[in-house]
């Protein structure tokens, strides 16, 4: 279940994968190559409502190299 903080949603690595059907190896990977937004608070990784729309409306910046 996602976490609310305020008006801001935050989404686990487990809660997105399972959403979207991927691995969540997959889902970190993506974070970490910054195809999807997010931040990591410890150990975790959390995923905002925000970030997902934006990812989907094509509106994120994918990581130059």
């Amino acid at each position: 279940m996602p976490k609310d903080i305020g008006e801001l949603r935050l989404y686990t690595v487990k809660e997105v994968a399972e959403k979207l059907g991927f691995l969540e190896k997959t889902i970190r990977k993506m974070l970490r190559e910054g195809e999807l937004q997010g931040k990591k608070l410890g150990r975790k990784w959390f995923i905002t409502e925000k970030f997902l729309k934006e990812f989907f409306e094509g509106g994120h910046e994918e990581k130059k190299e």
